[in-house]
């Protein structure tokens, strides 16, 4: 009886856990979510406006002080209608592109709520939003497609991993299903799952 309650104690640790999990468990993830939590990256909602939060998941540098991106966004179905940024901060970009600057770093944390974005669906028409590198006639810092954070007070650049695995994938859905991160295999990986 008691290596029955011992599993099946266990078996309630691995739900819980598995349930509190967030959906881009890799380094210097970006995404956009419904909730605070990075858990959330789906949404089915009637026209109106809802609020999406930009959240950086297991960063691994610490102090951050500005970061970089560009949404993209299909159909136009979407509107944007603003955003808030929660530390004192610079923005240089023009939308849909954004390069921050942060009077203060914030502290390194599992998830690090950068700004909120108030989106307007004008139809129960699935959209979906992409995020990558700002786009031109400045561009990324890092001479590539992927969003960026730096850090202070040594002026390091690390690029951002989409939460969805790639800038071509979309990060959130409206009315649709939810994103799904792409990962690289080869036959002979997946074969060796099934050993």
């Amino acid at each position: 009886m008691k290596s029955f309650s011992m599993v099946f104690c266990f078996c309630l640790a691995l739900i819980a856990m598995s349930a509190s999990a967030q959906v881009d468990p890799g380094p210097n993830g970006l995404g956009l979510y419904a909730d605070m939590d990075g858990m959330v990256n789906r949404l089915d909602t009637e026209p109106g406006m809802v609020e999406l939060y930009l959240l950086a998941t297991n960063v691994t540098e610490p102090n951050v002080s500005g970061w970089e991106f560009a949404l993209n966004y299909s159909p136009s179905s979407l509107y944007f209608a603003g955003y808030t940024i929660p530390y004192s901060n610079v923005n240089v970009g023009t939308f849909p592109s954004f390069t921050v600057g942060l009077a203060e770093p914030i502290p390194q944390a599992p998830v690090m709520h950068l700004m909120t974005l108030n989106v307007g669906v004008s139809n129960m028409e699935p959209a979906a939003i992409y995020l990558m590198a700002p786009a031109l006639p400045v561009g990324g810092s890092l001479g590539n497609d992927l969003p960026a954070f730096i850090t202070a007070p040594d002026f390091y650049i690390t690029a951002f991993q989409p939460s969805s695995g790639s800038v071509n994938a979309p990060v959130f859905r409206i009315n649709g299903d939810a994103p799904v991160a792409t990962e690289p295999a080869t036959w002979g990986g997946v074969r060796a799952l099934y050993r």
